[in-house]
């Protein structure tokens, strides 16, 4: 991906004699080398970078407002960078010989919080007022602070000593003398010739489910507390002006802790991330991984589609050559699978002829881009289409025509292959469980809040008390053998949100109810300002379901008091004379991550269905020694928002769904799939 060129004002005046003074402080310790306007694909730096150094570093010297640095060289030494960025002085990163991460990442962040939406990467934008360029913006003594903070990493260069400038940045002003560090981490689309020679490529996500990895406690998923990255998550990755993440908050009207912050995407608009947890102190690193997650899924792991071609012709492939060689990086292996489209539920075929529709009616000799992405059960390399690999892609037309629409559904972050993705399978089988209950109708068995224990026993006293609202929850079980918890929230006053629901899963139900009652913790809050507000076209779309067209569209609609008979088949009872609904039993959490999600696969074996993974994980993650990955079952039904992207299963998927619920009749037709606007909020 070709990364943006940027536009580099003509230096003002000042700013020659700036670099003059720094060439005389610097020149006894360094090379300093002057450089153009802008090095740039086009106009590359050849000179005074040597392919091998000297034994001096070299001091890079650049001190337009906004230099453009996009096509500095593969460096042969060290190099110290000192230019502007965005009407600042910049000292760092330091760039070495063979690693990753230069002046050019530290711009892509930067001038992602201030580049209009919209405008396609390869194309140059104007920065918002915001960042317009003052008429004299080098303070007074800027040479003489830059020269002290090069000399002192020169310093620590030559003793060995690992520099304050290694993935960090100094920087002084605007328009006053003072400067601080930033962190500068090598960005995943840095596309300069030194960060794509330095780039290695990461191992396949397939997991290892023959080494022991113990969780933190028995039913828990994860092998590690959020607390454990908290320090370098805070040093590393939050920074309000150069972070991955920024703008930590304290979550809006949230009754349970809960922090969020923004995460800026090189598209010129920033996604929100939250993290909830027991305490703040847990929600504030739960925030920035989420953020890290979102980051990876949007900027689709640093990767381009592996091939552009048809189903049809890969199909033939595939089926013509069961056994080949390797696949290499443009054209797939003779023994690669391929995800047929039709699998992954398509939209109903009206839907594509909706004017404004943005998806491309399926037809199996229709080209697209394909990602590359692997089986967990046979450890095969299996191509999907690259837009339900990455939902960032709907950001990228040059990876082809979308034939559905697609989310972070089944994306999930993890200290590991495995953790990262039982934690996506088991957002799989919530989302699934869900919608195959409400297009259903299927009654389900109740929970007993009053039995609650422990956390889950605290967080539904605290909800119950600061919402004013009775809560009742609901037990399915899910794809894999994965307990899933819908848990509803009632009000009698007509004002507020007549009812609300939430999901949420996990390896027990105690763990699957704590992830639906920390949701309802944070929705129901501003569900019930937002319902106030908008209910006179809320009202509206419960005649026209396609006014529903936001994620939060679908809680409000639901939330109605003319809403409240859909929710009937959870909160009416079985009627007489109908065998009242089965708990089916889940599976027996170890305590072991591997395990659990062994057991996990085996079930979806034995169910007939296959776990494709695909490696989300970016530079940025895999330096913490975090994978990201999104799990794709074919078969199971993904959460979509607006009601015209809705994918429906076949009513044979609805039908096991019930079978597992009842021991009651399971058939099911088409024409008993419900049509109300899912309230999954």
């Amino acid at each position: 991906m070709s990364a943006p060129p940027t536009t580099a004002p003509h230096a003002p005046e000042g700013v020659d004699d700036t670099a003059a003074e720094l060439r005389r402080l610097l020149d006894d310790v360094a090379r300093v080398v002057d450089t153009p306007a802008a090095i740039t694909a086009a106009a590359p730096l050849h000179a005074g970078l040597p392919a091998e150094g000297d034994g001096r570093p070299v001091v890079l010297v650049n001190l337009g407002w906004d230099a453009d640095l996009s096509g500095l060289p593969a460096a042969g030494t060290t190099v110290l960078p000192v230019y502007g960025l965005r009407g600042r002085v910049v000292v760092g990163p330091v760039t070495r010989p063979g690693l990753p991460g230069c002046p050019h990442c530290l711009g892509l962040r930067v001038r992602a919080t201030d580049r209009p939406e919209g405008v396609p990467r390869g194309e140059p934008a104007v920065p918002r007022r915001l960042s317009a360029r003052p008429d004299a913006w080098l303070p007074p003594g800027t040479a003489r602070l830059v020269a002290a903070v090069v000399r002192a990493e020169l310093a620590r260069l030559a003793a060995g000593e690992p520099p304050l400038g290694t993935e960090a940045a100094y920087t002084v002003g605007p328009a006053r003398l003072a400067g601080d560090w930033h962190p500068a981490l090598p960005h995943t689309l840095c596309d300069t010739p030194h960060c794509r020679g330095a780039r290695r490529p990461l191992p396949p996500p397939l997991p290892d489910l023959a080494t022991p990895l113990p969780a933190t406690g028995v039913g828990s998923a994860r092998r590690f507390p959020a607390a454990r990255f908290a320090e370098r998550l805070e040093r590393e990755y939050l920074d309000g002006w150069s972070g991955v993440t920024r703008s930590a908050a304290v979550g809006d009207r949230a009754v349970l802790p809960s922090t969020q912050v923004r995460v800026p995407t090189v598209w010129g608009f920033d996604e929100i991330a939250i993290g909830r947890a027991e305490d703040y102190a847990g929600a504030r690193p739960a925030a920035i991984l989420e953020g890290l997650e979102r980051y990876a899924g949007w900027h689709c792991g640093g990767r381009d589609p592996v091939r552009f071609a048809s189903y049809a012709e890969l199909a033939s492939a595939d089926a013509a050559e069961p056994s080949g060689g390797p696949g290499g990086p443009d054209r797939p292996a003779a023994s690669d699978a391929v995800v047929d489209p039709r699998s992954l539920l398509l939209h109903p075929e009206e839907a594509y002829g909706q004017p404004g529709f943005e998806y491309t009616p399926y037809a199996p000799e229709i080209p697209t881009g394909w990602a590359e992405a692997y089986s967990a059960l046979t450890g095969r390399r299996t191509l999907v289409p690259f837009h339900v690999a990455y939902y960032g892609a709907t950001r990228r037309p040059e990876t082809g025509p979308r034939f559905v629409y697609e989310n972070s559904n089944g994306c999930a972050l993890g200290s590991g292959t495995e953790e990262a993705l039982l934690a996506a399978l088991l957002e799989v089988s919530e989302r699934d469980a869900f919608l195959c209950a409400w297009l259903s109708g299927t009654p389900l068995p109740e929970i007993d809040l009053g039995r609650l224990t422990g956390e889950a026993a605290r967080a539904v006293r605290t909800v119950r008390h600061r919402t004013g609202r009775e809560l009742r929850a609901f037990r399915a079980l899910g794809a894999f053998d994965v307990p899933v918890a819908l848990l509803v929230s009632t009000a009698e006053d007509p004002d507020l949100p007549a009812t609300l629901v939430t999901a949420g899963s996990g390896l027990t139900v105690e763990r699957a109810l704590l992830g639906a009652v920390h949701e309802m913790a944070a929705s129901a809050p501003v569900n019930t300002v937002e319902f106030q507000r908008r209910r006179a076209e809320l009202e509206a779309a419960l005649d026209d379901p396609g006014l529903v067209r936001r994620m939060e569209d679908h809680a409000l609609v639901g939330a109605l008091p003319e809403a409240r008979p859909w929710f009937s088949f959870l909160l009416d009872g079985t009627p007489p004379g109908v065998p009242g609904p089965a708990a089916p039993d889940g599976l027996t959490p170890s305590g072991d991550v591997a395990a659990d999600l062994a057991a996990m696969l085996a079930a979806a074996r034995r169910d007939g269905q296959d776990v494709v993974v695909v490696d989300h994980t970016t530079s940025e993650l895999d330096r913490l020694g975090l994978r990201c990955v999104k799990a794709i079952v074919p078969g199971t039904v993904p959460m979509t928002f607006g009601h015209r992207h809705r994918r429906l299963p076949p009513p044979a998927t609805l039908r096991a769904f019930r079978a597992r619920h009842t021991d009651g009749p399971v058939e099911f037709s088409p024409e008993e799939v419900r049509h109300e606007p899912h309230p999954f909020p």
